[in-house]
Order: C-alpha cells, then structure tokens, then sequence
C-alpha cells in the first residue's frame, strides 16, 4: 500500500467537492441502505457508498472496500455486528467523511483546514476524513486515497441526484447485483457509466501454521504430569492502540489469554504483534503445563485457526481440544481490559 502524504492540491480537490456534497444534502432523501459501488480506476478494487444523515444524527459518506468490506456493512444492517461488537472497529475496511464539531477535529485536520483558507462554524459543519483497516487505528488518508475519495464524492453526486429524481435508479434487476459507477475512457478523458455488478468472492484469509516446538513437547510427555482441569484459549485485539513511531499508524496488537473455564481466573496472558500469535501462544501455553506441572484434560477455544495450529501439540500430549461458539471467562476479562483502557 501507498502511504504517501497528500499534496495541498490533493486536499484541495477532496475538500472542494466536499463541499458541493455537503451542499447537495442527499442525505434528506436517501438512506444507508442505498446502496452503490464507486469502481477504483487504478486498482480496479470496487467501494460499496451508503450516505449517513437521514437520522439527523451523524451525516457524511462511507466507503466500504471490496467484498469484505461490503460483508461488514450488510452485517452492520442485518444486526449481526452491532455498534458495540468488540470487534466492530477492528473489522472494517473502508474510508469515511463525516461532518463533525469542532472538538472533534484534529490538530492535522486544522493544518490542512488553515494550509486551505478554508472556515467552518457550527454543528455538523467540519468535514473529518479517515480511513479504517482491519487491525488498525483510524487514521489519515493517505495520497491514493484522498484521490480516489475524490472520485468516490463525485460519483455520490452523480448517484444522488438522480436517484432524487428516479427512486428506482438503485433497485436490482436480479438479486445479489449492485449499481456501480466504472470509470472509462472517452476520447482521452475520463468518464463513467452505470453497470450492474456482483461482487467478486471473497478471498479467504490464508492460515500457515507454524512449526512446534517437539522438543519441549516431548519432554513434557515424558514427564508425565498429571491431568487436570479445563483451560480457554483465545487472542483478541487489544483496547489500546499501539503506536511505535511519531506520526507512524498506530495498531492494535493482539492480546492472548489463558483461562480457567471452571473458576474464570486468567491463568496467564501476553501481547504479540498480528503475525506472532502462534509462537506466544505455544511458549505460554507450554510454560504454564510446566510450572504447574499439569496437563489440561481439555482446551476450549473459538478459532479455528487456534485449534488447527495447536492440534499436533496436543494430540502429542492426549489433551481433547473443543471448539465452542463462545468463551464466557475470556469475555469477561475482555470487559475488564476494556473497563481498564477507558472503554
């Protein structure tokens, strides 16, 4: 990915048409179920568009990326994923303008605002842009996508004043179809038109696992700790961000638990960067078989991928691992990390 900096004359350009958006007021007739796809002239990546302000709550636009991003907003709809879901931030993929008060603006939004000229007053007034990715903290744009959020508002535009017109524009010919502006070329230029699109398969998330220690496995067995209890085992994105350099994208590292499914006492936990689970969750896991000198007769974990990288450890140590729909005790101590952290 392309994180370069944004010149003032990107700025400029985002922030004009910005303005014609907001001048626009769509958002008094239509809703975020809407829905329309802007298609990505550099990447050919398709953004799924649902214009917020209906409610007179929170007004602006979003950009949901690809088809992923696109499952996240139907889940946002149908209820699954709820405003609170823990995971809610940590999932979607998409870049958003908001319309914000002052106090919600930053000192890097003002630098832009004033490198500008450009003034605000009142409620709801101050444009706020941000992009939100899977694992990290919600950020700056960077050159590529404060471009492409150009073409994303003008493209809004287009859609909206039509749709005014023809409360039909966005309805389906067939199911599972949406309408997405695709740019092409007319005479040297750039231009757009409608086409019905589906959106590509989703690509699934790929899962190495990595090798074991056998070594400390096998001396375990031959130790022959005894069996006892029940433990839960999970990795979570942490509440707090992490951010390792000045100006750098803050992330969120994983925070990986053991617990003890009868008494919900968190036996041991650890932080790792979103690549190194496999090798903190095997060294804790380990260590704790040997300082209490005892083998779990049972793991209970709600990944698969969990599941699937410690299964050659325990079979080697005839420990049973169930894969269960929840973890009540790691929820808990989730909560309390949340409550911690300041919500």
């Amino acid at each position: 990915m392309n994180n370069a900096a944004p010149s003032i004359e990107d700025w400029k350009d985002l922030y004009n048409i910005t303005d014609t958006f907001k001048k626009l007021e769509c958002w008094k007739w239509m809703t975020d179920s809407d829905l329309f796809g802007v298609r990505n002239p550099e990447t050919g990546d398709i953004s799924y568009c649902c214009i917020m302000g209906i409610n007179k709550e929170f007004y602006g636009l979003a950009a949901y990326s690809g088809t992923k991003g696109l499952d996240t907003y139907l889940k946002i709809r149908s209820g699954d994923l709820l405003p609170g879901t823990d995971d809610l931030i940590f999932l979607q993929d998409c870049l958003i303008l908001s319309f914000e008060n002052r106090e919600y603006v930053q000192n890097e939004d003002m630098s832009i605002i004033k490198g500008l000229s450009l003034k605000f007053r009142g409620r709801n007034q101050w444009p706020v842009f941000r992009g939100y990715r899977p694992g990290y903290h919600p950020w700056f744009l960077t050159k590529d996508e404060v471009v492409f959020f150009s073409k994303v508002l003008a493209q809004a535009i287009d859609v909206a004043a039509r749709f005014k017109k023809n409360r039909n524009l966005l309805s389906p010919p067939n199911d599972g179809v949406y309408l997405v502006r695709v740019p092409c070329k007319e005479e040297g230029s750039l231009a757009w038109k409608d086409t019905w699109c589906k959106p590509a398969a989703p690509v699934e998330d790929g899962f190495d696992p990595e090798p074991i220690n056998e070594i400390h496995v096998r001396r375990i067995k031959k130790a022959r700790y005894r069996q006892h209890g029940v433990l839960e085992l999970d990795f979570f994105f942490t509440p707090a961000p992490v951010q390792e350099k000045k100006g750098q994208r803050p992330y969120y590292p994983y925070a990986l638990a053991l617990v003890d499914h009868d008494s919900g006492l968190v036996l041991d936990m650890a932080l790792a960067p979103q690549g190194e689970w496999q090798n903190t969750l095997q060294t804790k896991l380990l260590e704790y078989i040997d300082t209490g000198k005892a083998v779990p007769l049972r793991i209970l974990a709600r990944k698969k991928e969990i599941v699937a990288f410690l299964q050659p450890i325990l079979s080697m140590l005839d420990v049973k691992v169930s894969l269960v729909k929840s973890l009540e005790n790691i929820d808990g101590f989730r909560k309390a990390l949340r409550q911690q952290f300041g919500g």
